[in-house]
Protein backbone atom coordinates (compact mmCIF):
# COMPACT_ATOMS: atom_id res chain seq x y z
CA UNK A 1 0.00 0.00 0.00
CA UNK A 2 2.46 2.41 1.01
CA UNK A 3 4.75 1.60 -2.28
CA UNK A 4 1.94 2.12 -4.54
CA UNK A 5 1.19 5.56 -2.61
CA UNK A 6 4.79 6.37 -3.32
CA UNK A 7 4.62 5.40 -7.06
CA UNK A 8 1.53 7.96 -7.25
CA UNK A 9 3.29 10.59 -5.86
CA UNK A 10 6.66 10.11 -8.30
CA UNK A 11 4.11 9.87 -11.01
CA UNK A 12 2.42 13.18 -10.02
CA UNK A 13 6.26 14.66 -10.17
CA UNK A 14 7.12 13.16 -13.21
CA UNK A 15 3.75 14.39 -14.93
CA UNK A 16 4.13 18.02 -13.70
CA UNK A 17 8.21 18.18 -14.94
CA UNK A 18 6.47 16.86 -18.21
CA UNK A 19 4.66 19.72 -18.02
CA UNK A 20 6.53 22.11 -17.17
CA UNK A 21 9.49 21.46 -19.63
CA UNK A 22 6.56 21.63 -22.29
CA UNK A 23 5.80 24.90 -21.27
CA UNK A 24 8.98 26.27 -21.11
CA UNK A 25 9.95 24.79 -24.54
CA UNK A 26 6.34 26.03 -26.45
CA UNK A 27 7.43 29.63 -24.83
CA UNK A 28 10.16 29.59 -26.28
CA UNK A 29 9.11 28.23 -29.65
CA UNK A 30 6.67 30.85 -29.60
CA UNK A 31 8.96 33.55 -28.66
CA UNK A 32 11.72 32.19 -31.57
CA UNK A 33 9.22 32.44 -34.31
CA UNK A 34 7.13 35.45 -33.04
CA UNK A 35 10.87 37.30 -32.65
CA UNK A 36 9.73 41.14 -34.37
CA UNK A 37 12.86 40.76 -36.15
CA UNK A 38 12.18 37.41 -37.58
CA UNK A 39 11.18 38.60 -40.94
CA UNK A 40 13.09 41.82 -41.24
CA UNK A 41 15.65 40.62 -44.22
CA UNK A 42 19.46 42.77 -43.72
CA UNK A 43 19.74 46.51 -44.79
CA UNK A 44 15.89 46.82 -43.08
CA UNK A 45 14.81 48.28 -39.81
CA UNK A 46 11.73 47.89 -37.96
CA UNK A 47 10.18 50.97 -36.86
CA UNK A 48 10.06 50.61 -32.79
CA UNK A 49 9.03 53.58 -31.72
CA UNK A 50 8.37 57.53 -32.45
CA UNK A 51 8.14 60.67 -29.93
CA UNK A 52 8.30 63.81 -29.87
CA UNK A 53 10.35 66.65 -28.24
CA UNK A 54 9.48 69.60 -28.08
CA UNK A 55 9.99 73.48 -26.47
CA UNK A 56 6.65 74.51 -26.39
CA UNK A 57 3.96 73.04 -23.96
CA UNK A 58 1.35 74.64 -26.06
CA UNK A 59 1.85 72.15 -28.91
CA UNK A 60 -0.60 69.59 -29.13
CA UNK A 61 0.94 66.32 -29.36
CA UNK A 62 -2.10 64.44 -30.91
CA UNK A 63 -2.12 66.80 -33.72
CA UNK A 64 1.80 66.43 -33.75
CA UNK A 65 0.85 62.69 -34.37
CA UNK A 66 -1.42 63.48 -37.35
CA UNK A 67 1.51 64.36 -39.23
CA UNK A 68 3.04 61.00 -39.31
CA UNK A 69 3.56 59.38 -42.37
CA UNK A 70 4.90 56.21 -40.67
CA UNK A 71 3.67 54.94 -37.05
CA UNK A 72 5.09 52.00 -35.65
CA UNK A 73 3.19 48.72 -34.88
CA UNK A 74 0.25 49.40 -32.43
CA UNK A 75 0.31 47.42 -29.02
CA UNK A 76 -2.09 45.51 -27.11
CA UNK A 77 -2.65 47.16 -23.39
CA UNK A 78 0.16 49.64 -24.01
CA UNK A 79 2.98 46.75 -23.56
CA UNK A 80 3.08 44.40 -26.38
CA UNK A 81 2.35 44.02 -29.83
CA UNK A 82 0.02 41.45 -30.10
CA UNK A 83 -0.91 42.12 -33.76
CA UNK A 84 2.57 41.95 -35.36
CA UNK A 85 3.11 38.58 -33.03
CA UNK A 86 0.36 37.10 -34.41
CA UNK A 87 1.61 37.70 -38.18
CA UNK A 88 4.83 36.80 -37.82
CA UNK A 89 3.50 33.29 -36.29
CA UNK A 90 1.11 32.73 -39.06
CA UNK A 91 4.19 33.31 -41.69
CA UNK A 92 6.52 30.76 -40.00
CA UNK A 93 6.56 27.37 -41.42
CA UNK A 94 4.43 25.81 -44.16
CA UNK A 95 2.01 28.12 -45.89
CA UNK A 96 -1.79 27.41 -45.03
CA UNK A 97 -4.77 29.19 -46.11
CA UNK A 98 -6.40 29.63 -42.43
CA UNK A 99 -2.98 30.97 -41.63
CA UNK A 100 -2.76 33.66 -44.36
CA UNK A 101 -6.65 34.50 -43.27
CA UNK A 102 -4.93 34.68 -39.48
CA UNK A 103 -2.20 37.25 -41.12
CA UNK A 104 -4.30 39.17 -42.97
CA UNK A 105 -7.21 39.74 -40.26
CA UNK A 106 -5.61 39.48 -37.07
CA UNK A 107 -2.47 40.21 -37.93
CA UNK A 108 -0.38 43.24 -38.49
CA UNK A 109 2.91 43.52 -40.70
CA UNK A 110 6.08 44.97 -39.08
CA UNK A 111 6.32 47.84 -40.28
CA UNK A 112 9.81 48.36 -41.99
CA UNK A 113 11.24 52.61 -41.33
CA UNK A 114 11.43 54.24 -44.65
CA UNK A 115 13.39 56.83 -45.19
CA UNK A 116 11.31 58.99 -47.48
CA UNK A 117 8.48 58.86 -44.86
CA UNK A 118 10.46 60.27 -42.15
CA UNK A 119 11.18 63.33 -44.62
CA UNK A 120 7.10 63.74 -45.89
CA UNK A 121 6.66 63.75 -41.60
CA UNK A 122 9.40 66.89 -41.38
CA UNK A 123 7.80 68.85 -44.07
CA UNK A 124 4.57 68.16 -42.56
CA UNK A 125 5.32 69.40 -38.72
CA UNK A 126 7.12 72.58 -40.40
CA UNK A 127 3.41 73.14 -42.14
CA UNK A 128 1.82 72.19 -39.20
CA UNK A 129 3.42 74.49 -37.23
CA UNK A 130 3.34 77.51 -39.93
CA UNK A 131 -0.52 76.75 -39.41
CA UNK A 132 0.08 77.67 -35.95
CA UNK A 133 2.10 80.95 -36.33
CA UNK A 134 5.41 79.27 -36.13
CA UNK A 135 6.91 80.38 -39.40
CA UNK A 136 10.23 80.21 -38.15
CA UNK A 137 10.39 76.59 -36.28
CA UNK A 138 13.46 74.18 -36.91
CA UNK A 139 12.74 70.92 -37.10
CA UNK A 140 14.90 67.39 -37.40
CA UNK A 141 15.07 64.20 -36.64
CA UNK A 142 16.94 61.93 -33.78
CA UNK A 143 17.57 58.22 -35.28
CA UNK A 144 18.55 55.34 -32.96
CA UNK A 145 19.18 52.24 -34.60
CA UNK A 146 20.17 48.69 -32.72
CA UNK A 147 20.57 45.71 -34.11
CA UNK A 148 17.53 45.41 -36.95
CA UNK A 149 15.59 48.22 -34.81
CA UNK A 150 15.45 52.06 -34.93
CA UNK A 151 13.38 54.33 -32.99
CA UNK A 152 12.89 57.88 -34.15
CA UNK A 153 12.60 61.05 -32.22
CA UNK A 154 11.91 64.09 -33.89
CA UNK A 155 12.91 67.46 -32.09
CA UNK A 156 11.26 70.87 -32.20
CA UNK A 157 12.18 74.44 -31.47
CA UNK A 158 8.70 76.50 -32.63
CA UNK A 159 10.75 79.72 -31.79
CA UNK A 160 8.49 83.02 -31.75
CA UNK A 161 5.29 83.17 -32.83
CA UNK A 162 4.00 85.65 -35.78
CA UNK A 163 1.30 88.30 -34.31
CA UNK A 164 -1.15 90.04 -35.77
CA UNK A 165 0.06 93.73 -35.95
CA UNK A 166 -3.13 95.14 -37.60
CA UNK A 167 -6.59 94.40 -39.48
CA UNK A 168 -7.49 95.76 -42.54
CA UNK A 169 -10.71 95.05 -44.62
CA UNK A 170 -10.94 96.05 -48.19
CA UNK A 171 -14.06 96.07 -49.26
CA UNK A 172 -16.15 97.85 -52.31
CA UNK A 173 -19.75 97.13 -50.90
CA UNK A 174 -20.84 99.57 -48.71
CA UNK A 175 -23.63 97.85 -47.35
CA UNK A 176 -21.71 94.53 -46.93
CA UNK A 177 -18.13 96.54 -45.29
CA UNK A 178 -21.17 97.76 -42.15
CA UNK A 179 -22.33 94.25 -41.89
CA UNK A 180 -18.63 93.22 -41.29
CA UNK A 181 -17.28 96.04 -39.37
CA UNK A 182 -20.92 95.53 -36.96
CA UNK A 183 -19.79 91.98 -36.39
CA UNK A 184 -15.99 92.21 -35.53
CA UNK A 185 -17.06 91.03 -31.85
CA UNK A 186 -17.56 88.09 -32.91
CA UNK A 187 -14.49 87.74 -35.34
CA UNK A 188 -12.55 84.84 -34.68
CA UNK A 189 -9.00 87.25 -35.06
CA UNK A 190 -7.90 89.92 -33.36
CA UNK A 191 -4.90 92.03 -33.18
CA UNK A 192 -1.90 91.17 -31.33
CA UNK A 193 -3.47 87.70 -31.49
CA UNK A 194 -1.72 84.56 -33.03
CA UNK A 195 -1.57 84.71 -36.97
CA UNK A 196 -2.83 81.35 -37.37
CA UNK A 197 -4.15 80.14 -40.55
CA UNK A 198 -6.63 77.69 -39.61
CA UNK A 199 -8.08 80.65 -38.54
CA UNK A 200 -8.51 82.52 -41.39
CA UNK A 201 -10.39 79.72 -42.88
CA UNK A 202 -13.00 79.25 -39.78
CA UNK A 203 -13.59 82.71 -40.31
CA UNK A 204 -14.44 82.67 -44.03
CA UNK A 205 -16.67 80.68 -43.05
CA UNK A 206 -18.20 82.25 -40.06
CA UNK A 207 -18.16 85.69 -42.72
CA UNK A 208 -19.56 83.74 -45.27
CA UNK A 209 -22.77 82.17 -43.16
CA UNK A 210 -22.72 85.86 -41.05
CA UNK A 211 -23.69 87.19 -44.95
CA UNK A 212 -25.76 84.47 -45.62
CA UNK A 213 -27.91 85.40 -42.55
CA UNK A 214 -28.32 88.73 -44.00
CA UNK A 215 -29.99 87.79 -47.31
CA UNK A 216 -27.24 87.25 -48.97
CA UNK A 217 -28.29 83.63 -50.70
CA UNK A 218 -25.47 83.47 -53.37
CA UNK A 219 -22.70 84.91 -51.46
CA UNK A 220 -19.61 81.87 -50.28
CA UNK A 221 -15.96 81.53 -48.98
CA UNK A 222 -15.04 82.28 -52.62
CA UNK A 223 -15.53 85.96 -52.64
CA UNK A 224 -13.29 86.61 -49.15
CA UNK A 225 -9.62 86.37 -49.71
CA UNK A 226 -6.79 87.31 -46.80
CA UNK A 227 -3.51 89.02 -47.63
CA UNK A 228 -0.82 88.95 -45.06
CA UNK A 229 1.85 91.71 -45.06
CA UNK A 230 4.77 90.51 -43.41
CA UNK A 231 7.82 92.81 -44.24
CA UNK A 232 7.29 94.91 -41.39
CA UNK A 233 8.09 94.49 -37.55
CA UNK A 234 9.75 90.94 -36.91
CA UNK A 235 7.21 88.33 -36.25
CA UNK A 236 4.36 90.71 -37.43
CA UNK A 237 1.86 90.17 -39.67
CA UNK A 238 -1.18 93.04 -40.99
CA UNK A 239 -3.25 91.19 -42.52
CA UNK A 240 -6.25 92.54 -44.85
CA UNK A 241 -9.71 91.11 -45.41
CA UNK A 242 -10.43 91.62 -49.15
CA UNK A 243 -14.50 90.50 -49.96
CA UNK A 244 -15.26 90.79 -53.97
CA UNK A 245 -17.79 89.45 -56.28
CA UNK A 246 -14.76 87.69 -58.11
CA UNK A 247 -10.96 87.42 -57.75
CA UNK A 248 -10.69 86.96 -61.41
CA UNK A 249 -7.96 89.78 -62.93
CA UNK A 250 -10.42 90.61 -65.49
CA UNK A 251 -13.26 90.98 -63.09
CA UNK A 252 -11.45 92.33 -59.87
CA UNK A 253 -11.86 95.64 -60.20
CA UNK A 254 -15.98 95.16 -60.46
CA UNK A 255 -17.62 97.62 -58.65
CA UNK A 256 -21.02 96.04 -58.91
CA UNK A 257 -22.09 95.58 -55.40
CA UNK A 258 -23.59 92.25 -53.88
CA UNK A 259 -27.66 91.93 -54.11
CA UNK A 260 -29.56 90.75 -50.89
CA UNK A 261 -31.83 88.08 -51.76
CA UNK A 262 -35.57 87.95 -51.17
CA UNK A 263 -38.30 85.05 -50.65
CA UNK A 264 -41.29 85.95 -53.45
CA UNK A 265 -42.74 82.02 -52.98
CA UNK A 266 -43.11 79.67 -50.45
CA UNK A 267 -44.49 75.75 -51.73
CA UNK A 268 -44.96 73.25 -49.13
CA UNK A 269 -45.02 69.33 -50.92
CA UNK A 270 -46.99 67.85 -47.56
CA UNK A 271 -46.63 64.35 -49.13
CA UNK A 272 -43.81 64.24 -51.39
CA UNK A 273 -43.40 61.04 -52.87
CA UNK A 274 -39.83 60.96 -54.88
CA UNK A 275 -39.95 58.00 -56.84
CA UNK A 276 -43.54 58.45 -58.59
CA UNK A 277 -41.68 62.24 -58.82
CA UNK A 278 -39.15 60.41 -61.03
CA UNK A 279 -40.68 57.56 -62.74
CA UNK A 280 -43.88 59.02 -63.46
CA UNK A 281 -43.36 62.61 -63.38
CA UNK A 282 -46.65 64.00 -65.85
CA UNK A 283 -48.94 62.03 -63.94
CA UNK A 284 -47.91 62.53 -61.13
CA UNK A 285 -47.99 66.24 -61.64
CA UNK A 286 -51.62 65.92 -62.90
CA UNK A 287 -52.77 64.44 -59.43
CA UNK A 288 -51.33 67.63 -57.39
CA UNK A 289 -53.45 70.16 -55.89
CA UNK A 290 -52.50 73.29 -54.14
CA UNK A 291 -54.31 75.26 -51.13
CA UNK A 292 -53.01 78.68 -50.23
CA UNK A 293 -52.55 80.00 -46.61
CA UNK A 294 -51.08 83.13 -45.42
CA UNK A 295 -49.01 83.47 -48.10
CA UNK A 296 -47.64 79.60 -48.31
CA UNK A 297 -48.57 77.09 -51.27
CA UNK A 298 -49.35 73.50 -49.54
CA UNK A 299 -49.23 71.09 -52.31
CA UNK A 300 -50.22 67.56 -52.15
CA UNK A 301 -52.52 64.44 -53.54
CA UNK A 302 -56.18 63.42 -52.82
CA UNK A 303 -56.45 64.75 -49.41
CA UNK A 304 -54.26 66.89 -47.53
CA UNK A 305 -53.53 64.29 -44.00
CA UNK A 306 -51.83 67.23 -41.96
CA UNK A 307 -53.42 70.14 -40.96
CA UNK A 308 -51.76 73.56 -42.73
CA UNK A 309 -51.52 75.53 -38.92
CA UNK A 310 -49.11 72.42 -38.05
CA UNK A 311 -46.59 73.04 -41.15
CA UNK A 312 -47.15 76.87 -40.95
CA UNK A 313 -45.91 76.74 -36.97
CA UNK A 314 -42.75 75.13 -38.15
CA UNK A 315 -42.12 77.65 -41.01
CA UNK A 316 -39.72 80.27 -39.97
CA UNK A 317 -39.40 81.72 -43.47
CA UNK A 318 -42.05 83.91 -44.78
CA UNK A 319 -43.35 85.43 -48.01
CA UNK A 320 -41.28 88.77 -48.44
CA UNK A 321 -38.91 88.05 -45.87
CA UNK A 322 -34.79 88.59 -46.29
CA UNK A 323 -33.02 85.28 -47.09
CA UNK A 324 -31.68 84.08 -43.70
CA UNK A 325 -29.92 80.70 -43.76
CA UNK A 326 -30.78 80.22 -39.82
CA UNK A 327 -34.16 80.64 -40.40
CA UNK A 328 -34.11 77.37 -43.09
CA UNK A 329 -32.07 75.57 -40.54
CA UNK A 330 -35.04 75.77 -37.81
CA UNK A 331 -37.38 75.22 -40.35
CA UNK A 332 -35.60 71.82 -41.04
CA UNK A 333 -35.69 71.31 -36.96
CA UNK A 334 -38.75 71.79 -36.51
CA UNK A 335 -40.10 69.97 -39.06
CA UNK A 336 -37.88 67.15 -37.94
CA UNK A 337 -39.07 67.48 -34.27
CA UNK A 338 -42.57 66.50 -35.43
CA UNK A 339 -41.75 62.72 -36.00
CA UNK A 340 -44.15 63.23 -38.99
CA UNK A 341 -41.47 62.78 -41.71
CA UNK A 342 -39.05 60.36 -42.90
CA UNK A 343 -37.35 62.46 -45.73
CA UNK A 344 -37.04 66.80 -45.27
CA UNK A 345 -35.45 68.23 -48.13
CA UNK A 346 -35.38 72.17 -48.51
CA UNK A 347 -34.43 73.65 -51.91
CA UNK A 348 -34.03 77.07 -53.05
CA UNK A 349 -34.43 78.51 -56.75
CA UNK A 350 -34.44 81.47 -58.39
CA UNK A 351 -38.07 82.37 -58.91
CA UNK A 352 -39.83 81.26 -62.07
CA UNK A 353 -42.24 84.30 -62.17
CA UNK A 354 -39.96 86.80 -62.29
CA UNK A 355 -39.38 88.31 -66.16
CA UNK A 356 -37.05 91.17 -65.57
CA UNK A 357 -33.55 90.21 -65.91
CA UNK A 358 -32.41 92.91 -63.51
CA UNK A 359 -34.45 91.15 -60.94
CA UNK A 360 -34.23 87.70 -61.51
CA UNK A 361 -31.05 87.38 -58.85
CA UNK A 362 -32.93 89.45 -56.13
CA UNK A 363 -36.25 86.89 -55.70
CA UNK A 364 -35.82 83.28 -54.33
CA UNK A 365 -38.62 80.56 -54.39
CA UNK A 366 -38.38 78.18 -51.58
CA UNK A 367 -39.80 74.50 -51.93
CA UNK A 368 -40.15 72.03 -49.01
CA UNK A 369 -40.25 68.63 -49.73
CA UNK A 370 -41.94 66.28 -46.86
CA UNK A 371 -42.07 62.52 -47.32
CA UNK A 372 -44.65 61.39 -44.62
CA UNK A 373 -43.42 58.64 -42.63
CA UNK A 374 -46.38 55.50 -42.28
CA UNK A 375 -49.79 56.99 -40.59
CA UNK A 376 -50.67 53.41 -37.98
CA UNK A 377 -48.58 50.30 -37.07
CA UNK A 378 -49.25 47.75 -34.82
CA UNK A 379 -46.72 45.14 -32.59
CA UNK A 380 -47.75 41.87 -30.95
CA UNK A 381 -45.43 40.32 -28.41
CA UNK A 382 -45.30 37.20 -26.95
CA UNK A 383 -42.49 36.00 -24.61
CA UNK A 384 -42.47 32.56 -22.27
CA UNK A 385 -39.94 32.90 -19.40
CA UNK A 386 -38.72 30.39 -16.32
CA UNK A 387 -37.23 32.17 -13.19
CA UNK A 388 -36.10 29.88 -10.56
CA UNK A 389 -39.03 27.45 -11.78
CA UNK A 390 -41.74 29.82 -11.55
CA UNK A 391 -42.71 29.53 -15.16
CA UNK A 392 -44.86 32.10 -16.94
CA UNK A 393 -45.96 33.27 -20.28
CA UNK A 394 -46.95 37.23 -21.07
CA UNK A 395 -48.10 38.89 -24.22
CA UNK A 396 -48.02 42.80 -25.17
CA UNK A 397 -50.14 44.40 -28.06
CA UNK A 398 -50.00 48.00 -29.15
CA UNK A 399 -50.75 50.38 -31.68
CA UNK A 400 -49.82 53.37 -32.75
CA UNK A 401 -50.59 56.18 -34.27
CA UNK A 402 -48.19 59.32 -35.67
CA UNK A 403 -50.72 61.67 -36.46
CA UNK A 404 -54.41 60.60 -34.85
CA UNK A 405 -56.37 64.10 -35.66
CA UNK A 406 -54.09 65.74 -38.16
CA UNK A 407 -52.58 67.43 -36.43
CA UNK A 408 -49.36 65.57 -35.59
CA UNK A 409 -50.56 63.85 -32.45
CA UNK A 410 -48.28 61.30 -31.53
CA UNK A 411 -50.91 58.41 -29.83
CA UNK A 412 -49.81 55.22 -28.42
CA UNK A 413 -52.31 52.57 -26.86
CA UNK A 414 -51.00 49.65 -25.31
CA UNK A 415 -52.58 46.09 -23.71
CA UNK A 416 -50.59 43.47 -21.29
CA UNK A 417 -51.45 40.20 -20.11
CA UNK A 418 -49.30 37.64 -17.81
CA UNK A 419 -49.81 34.61 -16.19
CA UNK A 420 -46.91 32.93 -13.87
CA UNK A 421 -46.86 30.17 -11.50
CA UNK A 422 -45.41 31.00 -8.40
CA UNK A 423 -43.73 28.58 -5.87
CA UNK A 424 -45.59 28.41 -2.93
CA UNK A 425 -43.41 28.19 0.48
CA UNK A 426 -46.62 26.71 2.59
CA UNK A 427 -47.00 23.51 2.85
CA UNK A 428 -50.85 23.64 3.54
CA UNK A 429 -51.54 25.79 0.45
CA UNK A 430 -52.35 23.81 -2.45
CA UNK A 431 -50.29 24.71 -5.30
CA UNK A 432 -52.10 25.43 -8.81
CA UNK A 433 -50.94 26.08 -11.93
CA UNK A 434 -50.80 29.88 -13.28
CA UNK A 435 -51.88 30.99 -9.97
CA UNK A 436 -50.44 34.78 -10.74
CA UNK A 437 -52.51 37.08 -13.36
CA UNK A 438 -51.85 40.54 -14.42
CA UNK A 439 -53.21 42.51 -17.37
CA UNK A 440 -53.37 46.53 -17.68
CA UNK A 441 -52.99 48.90 -20.06
CA UNK A 442 -51.50 52.49 -21.03
CA UNK A 443 -52.42 55.12 -23.25
CA UNK A 444 -50.19 58.27 -24.10
CA UNK A 445 -50.98 61.23 -26.58
CA UNK A 446 -48.15 63.80 -27.15
CA UNK A 447 -49.79 66.94 -29.31
CA UNK A 448 -46.61 69.53 -30.46
CA UNK A 449 -48.08 72.73 -28.59
CA UNK A 450 -49.81 74.15 -25.46
CA UNK A 451 -53.21 72.58 -24.79
CA UNK A 452 -54.68 76.44 -23.77
CA UNK A 453 -58.47 76.61 -25.13
CA UNK A 454 -59.27 79.52 -27.06
CA UNK A 455 -55.23 80.33 -27.54
CA UNK A 456 -53.45 80.25 -30.86
CA UNK A 457 -49.89 81.68 -31.30
CA UNK A 458 -47.70 80.39 -34.00
CA UNK A 459 -45.34 82.56 -32.78
CA UNK A 460 -44.44 81.21 -29.18
CA UNK A 461 -45.02 77.36 -30.72
CA UNK A 462 -42.00 78.51 -32.80
CA UNK A 463 -39.95 80.64 -30.15
CA UNK A 464 -40.52 77.68 -27.22
CA UNK A 465 -41.35 74.40 -29.32
CA UNK A 466 -44.05 73.80 -26.51
CA UNK A 467 -45.46 70.12 -26.19
CA UNK A 468 -48.67 68.66 -24.14
CA UNK A 469 -48.28 65.44 -22.93
CA UNK A 470 -50.74 62.91 -21.98
CA UNK A 471 -50.99 59.63 -20.24
CA UNK A 472 -52.89 57.11 -18.31
CA UNK A 473 -52.37 53.83 -17.20
CA UNK A 474 -53.35 50.92 -14.92
CA UNK A 475 -52.45 47.60 -14.10
CA UNK A 476 -54.28 44.73 -12.04
CA UNK A 477 -52.38 42.05 -10.33
CA UNK A 478 -53.61 38.94 -8.60
CA UNK A 479 -51.47 36.58 -6.94
CA UNK A 480 -51.72 34.25 -3.95
CA UNK A 481 -50.81 36.92 -1.01
CA UNK A 482 -52.56 39.45 -2.25
CA UNK A 483 -54.45 41.79 -4.68
CA UNK A 484 -54.31 44.77 -5.96
CA UNK A 485 -55.07 47.84 -8.91
CA UNK A 486 -52.47 50.61 -9.82
CA UNK A 487 -54.01 53.36 -11.70
CA UNK A 488 -52.05 56.33 -12.94
CA UNK A 489 -52.74 59.61 -14.68
CA UNK A 490 -50.73 63.21 -15.87
CA UNK A 491 -50.83 66.25 -18.20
Amino acid sequence: MYLCKSMIKKGRKISFRILSISAVLLSVLAMNSCRPTKHITDGEHLLANVKFDCDNSSIDYEELETTLRQKPNRKTLSVFRFHMMVYNIAKTGKERKWKEKIADVVGEAPVIYDEFATEKTLENIKSYLAAQSYYDAKVSVERKEKRKKISLTYKIETGEPFVLSKINYDIIDPKVLELVLLDTVNALMHTNGKFNTDDLQDERERLARMLKSNGYYYFSINNIHFYADTTGNPYETELTVAIRKSFDEENIANLTPFKSQVIRNIYIYADFDPKLSISDTENYNAQLDTISVDGYNIIYREKLKIKPSVLLQSCFVKRGDRYNIQNVEKTHSHLSNLKQFKLINIKLSASNDVFLDTQKEKFLDLHIYLTPLTKQSYTLELEGNNTSGNVGIAGVISYNNKNLLRGAQLFNIKGSLAFQTLTLESEDTRQTFFNTLEYGGEMKLNIPKLMIPFYENYEFVKNHNPKTRISTSFSYQQRPDYTRTIGNASF
